[in-house]
């Protein structure tokens, strides 16, 4: 997995403006993290919708690789 992060800018606010380079494999971990994380605050502010087969899925995203139907 590669992650570089290129031609870094502090703004006078405090924030950073920058460049990333990334492979396949390492945006499919940010974007599962992120969509998991996401998950996790939603399941935090309203759980009543979240099921246990939901709960089973989640625990298996991300093991077999990446596979599955519309995978890119």
């Amino acid at each position: 997995m590669i992650i570089e992060v290129n031609d870094i800018e502090e703004l006078a606010d405090g924030s950073v403006v920058c460049e990333l380079y990334m492979d396949k494999e390492a945006k499919r971990w940010l974007i599962e993290r992120g969509f998991n994380s996401l998950m996790s605050e939603a399941l935090k502010k309203d759980p009543e919708w979240w099921t246990e087969e939901d709960e089973k899925r989640v625990d298996v995203i991300g093991q077999n690789g990446p596979t599955g139907e519309h995978y890119e």
